[in-house]
Parts: C-alpha cells; structure tokens; sequence
C-alpha cells in the first residue's frame, strides 16, 4: 500500500487549518496513523495529513484543497517507508482538544442528467 504524509503549512493564517481539514477530509486524507505494533491510532501534528496515494497524487489532491481556501500554503509530500519513523505522537484520544479535529463529512455529488 502506497502512504504520503503531507505538510502544509499555511502562510499567515495559522487560523485556518480547520478550513484546510474541511476541504482535504473528503479527498481521503486522515489526521490520525495506526501504530505498526500496537495498532492504536496516533494523532498527527496540526498541518500533517496521510493519504494513500503517491505523492504526485497527494500534492495535486492537497493544492486543490487549498486553493478551495484563501490564502498560501507551503506544501511538502513525504512518501512514506520503512524508514519513516514518528516520536512523541499523543493517541489519538489524549490528543489536545486544539488539536482535535474531526472528519468532515465526505461530500457526495450525483451526476446531472442531461
């Protein structure tokens, strides 16, 4: 399974990255990652999401949803592998209420008939 972790970090809006979860929650990124040994969810840092697609995938994902916003973000896509490692995670139910930000609900659009 291919995973990206990507970073954005919003240029003069720090206040805004619930905005940025609305829009990239219903294009399959996640906030939280599943431990390899222990199974628990962890919680990432405010601004770093998982997605599983590669990273071309990811960032073209991640610049849509930031330009469905206002404002500028820098953007870093990190695909994940063995090597990629975290510490000093919070589980996901320990996380700081600040942090907590829960999934939108994805948005589901019908074709229109013609």
């Amino acid at each position: 399974m291919v995973r990206t972790f990507v970073q954005v970090e919003l240029v003069g809006h720090d206040d805004v990255y619930a905005t940025l979860w609305n829009a990239l929650g219903p294009l399959g990124f996640s906030r939280t990652i599943t431990g390899r040994k222990t199974g628990k969810e962890f919680r990432l840092p405010v601004g770093l999401y998982a997605i599983s697609k590669p990273a071309d995938e990811a960032l073209a994902l991640t610049k849509q949803a930031v330009a469905s916003g206002q404002g500028e973000a820098r953007i870093f896509c990190i695909p994940a592998g063995k090597g990629v490692r975290f510490g000093n995670l919070q589980d996901d139910d320990e996380a700081a209420e600040d942090e907590v930000l829960t999934a939108p609900i994805p948005v589901v659009t019908k074709p229109a008939r013609i």
